[in-house]
């Protein structure tokens, strides 16, 4: 299940949360890129002003909660 979305507006495409992922699919439908390292469920998607890192809040519900950052092109988690 879809458990958060963001739209970016410059470049149209949308991000969605998926199990242990995020999930970015153009404007058309097409998947453009599968994020892991992700944590279990996503609350929330933010895309960072300068459009070079995505931050996503995540955990296992009632057990783990955390706070991730992914760079916006390759995907690579920076931190959390």
């Amino acid at each position: 299940p879809v458990s958060a979305i963001a739209i970016d507006l410059e470049t149209k495409e949308i991000l969605t949360g998926g199990y242990h992922e995020l999930i970015i699919w153009s404007r058309s439908g097409q998947l453009l890129q599968r994020i892991g390292n992700q944590g279990q469920r996503t609350y929330s998607i933010d895309l960072h002003p300068t459009n070079q890192n995505i931050l996503t809040s995540s955990g296992t519900p009632g057990l783990l909660g955390e706070v991730r950052i992914f760079d916006r092109q390759t995907g690579q988690l920076i931190g959390n």
